[in-house]
């Protein structure tokens, strides 16, 4: 294995935490975005009186016809989906990583006779 090899290795897995954290907060983000979105337009149908079941049962029936008639809703949705699966790879990727520091450990150990 060369050193440059080595050296982004090191690099990698110094940064792949970080983004894979960064990555993180924006997924939390665009989650708190699409309920603060759901929440805005339940609290200005029944402010408005669009909702307006009798029961639990009707009004929640209400509540998710017009989230799902929102496009607003769904762009936020559609956000937060593509905020989670980015930060699905970049866990992958800090494991990639991890196991591939591993694995180059055990080889210079190897290549090192066992020797400490």
């Amino acid at each position: 294995m060369e050193r440059q090899e080595i050296e982004k290795l090191a690099r990698d897995y110094e940064t792949a935490p970080l983004e894979e954290y960064k990555a993180k907060i924006v997924a939390n983000n665009k989650a708190s975005e699409a309920k603060a979105i759901e929440a805005g337009i339940i609290t200005a149908a029944y402010a408005d009186g669009t909702i307006d079941g009798k029961n639990a049962e009707t009004r929640k029936a209400q509540e998710q016809g017009l989230l799902a008639a929102s496009t607003d809703h769904k762009i936020a949705l559609g956000a937060q989906s593509t905020a989670d699966t980015d930060a699905m790879f970049k866990e992958i990727e800090r494991k990639r990583v991890e196991t591939l520091v591993s694995l180059t450990k055990a080889w210079l150990h190897s290549q090192s006779g066992g020797e400490r």
